[in-house]
This record gives C-alpha cells, sequence and structure tokens, in this order.
C-alpha cells in the first residue's frame, strides 16, 4: 500500500462517513500505512458527535502509536463518555513508550477507572503492578474480553489466572501460551 498523505482528506471522511464496516477497516489500514501526517486529520474526528466516528478515530490514531497522540487519547480518557473510546485509548497509550501515558494509566489504575484498567490491562500485566490484581479481576468482570481472559490465565500471577478460570468456566476455553508479547526491560508478574 502506498503512503500517499494527498490521500488523507479523503480517506478521513471515508473513515466517518461510509456505511460499509470492510471499506472502514480498510480505511484505517491506509490511515495507519500513512502514519503520523494523517494525526492532525484524525484529531477532530475526537470531538465528533457520533460515538462511532470518535471510536474510530482513537483506535486509528492509537494505531499510528506517535508521541505526538499522547495528549489526545490523553483527553479522549479524560472527557469523552463512550466507554470504548476510553478504552482504546487507553490500549493505545499502554503501547506508547511515554511518561505521559504511563502516568495517566496509572492515575486510572488509582482511581479505579475500570474503563483505562480494561483498555491498558497487558501494559498492568508488562508493569506487574503489585497489588493491582484487584482491580484488574474487577475490570475482567466489567468486560468480557476473551483476549484478557488468556492473558490473565497465562500471565504468571495465581491470583489473576484463578480469576480468568472461574470467570472463564463453562463459557470460554482458554488458550495457552498467551499471544501478547513482553519487551525488553518489561515486568510480568511472576
Amino acid at each position: 500500500m502506498r503512503k500517499d498523505p494527498t490521500a488523507i482528506s479523503a480517506l478521513v471522511t471515508a473513515l466517518k462517513k461510509d456505511r460499509d464496516g470492510d471499506v472502514r477497516a480498510a480505511v484505517e489500514d491506509a490511515l495507519v500505512n500513512i502514519g503520523s501526517p494523517a494525526l492532525n486529520s484524525l484529531k477532530p474526528l475526537l470531538k465528533d458527535q457520533s460515538w462511532r466516528v470518535r471510536r474510530r478515530a482513537v483506535r486509528t490514531i492509537g494505531r499510528i502509536k506517535d508521541v505526538a497522540a499522547i495528549d489526545s487519547l490523553i483527553q479522549a480518557i479524560r472527557t469523552d463518555d463512550d466507554c470504548y473510546v476510553k478504552k482504546s485509548a487507553a490500549q493505545s497509550l499502554g503501547e506508547i513508550k511515554d511518561a505521559r501515558a504511563v502516568e495517566c494509566l496509572c492515575n486510572g489504575l488509582k482511581e479505579g477507572n475500570v474503563y483505562i484498567i480494561a483498555g491498558a490491562y497487558r501494559f498492568f500485566l508488562r508493569r506487574g503492578e503489585a497489588g493491582a490484581e484487584g482491580a484488574l479481576i474487577k475490570a475482567l468482570h466489567t468486560s468480557f474480553n476473551r483476549n484478557m481472559i488468556d492473558d490473565f490465565a497465562n500471565c504468571g500471577n495465581i491470583q489473576l489466572r484463578e480469576a480468568a478460570l472461574k470467570y472463564a468456566e463453562g463459557r470460554y476455553s482458554v488458550k495457552s501460551p498467551p499471544h501478547w508479547k513482553v519487551h525488553a526491560g518489561e515486568k510480568v508478574f511472576n
């Protein structure tokens, strides 16, 4: 796929207005492929009246993984009333290496914000935050997420493993090994 910045405007319009999910997915991929030059055109979509548009925008911005997007993602967490926008923004912040992102997510953990915790649960698993198990388990119970169940069951923390297996019982077969990766220098629960 070509990285053609001249296509940004048309792509953003399609992301906002096209009704076909396959088209929107392809548009997201194209904008992510263009990368940072698309951010300024995507950021206004975070204030759109439609929660669907805001969700797509925050997901696309997050997939670009540029530190220039951190303030917009933090703003989405703080001000958006849609739980999935908050979760997507938190997930994206958890994948961007920046002190502001870490501070925002850790504040969300301290406040017990289940949307932030559920969105960034892999970030918290990699950090191995002592005492975070209760908040992580609460986030598990408020949002059925098969990947979260698998990751908790395989993270090495007995409390999270037991909670995941109990939650999955009768509903879902837990996969092993985990499909998320730990990066160099990151901790995992032991």
